[in-house]
């Protein structure tokens, strides 16, 4: 009888010869290799994995000039096939801070990326992860460094801000963040994604409103997008800039771009409220009750059941988890 190297495919009627007695699972799903998998069974699980929110821009630094919001993390849900007896990592993204870019989220080669966070010199709001960066700052594109077959997360682009006026908003999962066309109040951050995989129906992924600048005189932040967005800050004649707001933890929600105040124009007395931090990411897994899932000490997580179904919320951390 011919041997085969395990792993290798060679049609079905040589693979039941190789394997005869065994049970054999197709390891064909989503952004795996096309590979067979001896004694293990397939565990069908049902994914949510979203990326830290990046910060909102604001500081000190930007004098009188409006920051945009910043962009959220990266959305995506999926079904999936895990196997027994087989260890797979999870991490969740950090948010970022302000002006920084957010943190991948992940489950061994599937990542969502971070937000994009917005410079201190930059108007322009950041792009959701996995979209594209509609920022004048190359460094803040909000795109992911993760393994192989990351793919495409939803992340949209941020909206064009006004440095006089008012910044752009973050972009959102569900949408791009608002553009602010001349207007002392801040653009609106892009809305987020719903989806009911926790039992309920809950919007996740909103981008950061935009900040604004009180050079042609007060002004209102823009409103942080569905889902965790964070709003801008506001601007007025004092000497106070107003902080943006910072993304909610657990949805990847962009921060919120500082707010620009100044007692006179003329003699450039401005201060800058800083940008909010990026809301941490989320991974959420559903399956069976019927399966154990044994999970390492360095992740925070809640375990549920409802419906025959075991439904587990990482909020923190990164370590293996192994299916039984």
């Amino acid at each position: 009888m011919p041997t085969y190297a395990s792993g290798v495919y060679h049609g079905d009627d040589q693979i039941a010869t190789m394997y005869a007695g065994e049970t054999i699972v197709s390891k064909v799903s989503e952004c795996e290799d096309t590979i067979f998998v001896a004694g293990k069974i397939p565990i069908s699980v049902d994914v949510l994995i979203i990326g830290g929110g990046g910060g909102g821009g604001g500081s000190a630094s930007t004098a009188f000039l409006s920051t945009g919001g910043g962009g959220a993390g990266g959305y995506r849900e999926f079904t999936k096939k895990y196997y027994s007896g087989t260890d797979y990592t999870v991490t969740i993204g950090a948010g970022g801070s302000t002006g920084s870019i957010g943190s991948d989220s992940s489950i061994e080669k599937i990542a969502s990326g971070g937000g994009a966070g917005i410079g201190g010199n930059t108007a322009d709001g950041g792009s959701g992860g996995g979209g594209k960066n509609q920022s004048s700052d190359t460094d803040h594109g909000g795109v992911s460094i993760s393994p192989r077959c990351n793919g495409a997360s939803q992340g949209n682009n941020g909206g064009h801000g006004l440095a006089l006026y008012g910044g752009g908003g973050g972009g959102g999962a569900g949408g791009s963040g608002q553009t602010n066309s001349g207007s002392t109040t801040g653009a609106d951050g892009g809305d987020g994604t719903s989806s009911s995989i926790t039992g309920s129906n809950i919007t996740r992924a909103g981008g950061g409103g935009g900040g604004t600048n009180a050079f042609f005189g007060s002004g209102t932040g823009g409103s942080g997008g569905s889902g965790g967005g964070g709003d801008g800050g506001d601007s007025d004649h004092s000497d106070t800039g107003d902080n943006g707001d910072n993304g909610v933890a657990n949805t990847g929600g962009g921060g919120g771009g500082g707010g620009s105040s100044n007692s006179s124009v003329f003699d450039n007395q401005f201060d800058h409220g800083d940008g909010g931090n990026g809301g941490s990411g989320f991974v959420v897994m559903k399956f069976d009750s019927s399966y154990t899932i044994t999970i390492g000490s360095g992740l925070t997580r809640a375990v549920t059941t409802s419906g025959g179904f075991k439904i587990v919320q990482f909020t923190a951390g990164t370590d293996t988890i192994s299916f039984s």
